[in-house]
């Protein structure tokens, strides 16, 4: 019991401090943060969908801070579909007109 909860703790951990790496691609950094999620759900720990976001928010680099303040300001629950979509578009947009991260 003790090597999970240690894991769960290292799992949990690396969820908070989750940052997007330069040149990782939007997607990339949602795959790690599901990754950690059914990791955790392994484990017998539910990470909401809504905690997923925020995780991925707080990890964007400050070019993201426009979309991030855009998110945190809306009504009700942030969702996964959402904050993905947003920043899938943000990314698109950055890389159209060469925004460096």
């Amino acid at each position: 019991a003790a090597s999970s909860n240690a894991r769960c703790l290292a799992l949990r951990q690396q969820l908070t401090c989750l940052s997007k790496k330069p040149k990782e691609a939007i997607a990339e950094c949602i795959a790690r943060a599901r990754h950690l999620q059914q990791e955790l759900l392994g484990a017998g720990h539910t990470v909401t969908e809504t905690e997923l976001a925020w995780s991925i928010l707080t990890g964007l680099p400050d070019s993201y801070d426009f979309t991030r303040e855009i998110l945190m300001q809306r009504d009700g629950d942030l969702t996964l579909e959402l904050v993905s979509s947003k920043l899938l578009q943000a990314e698109t947009t950055k890389a159209g007109s060469h925004m460096p991260e």
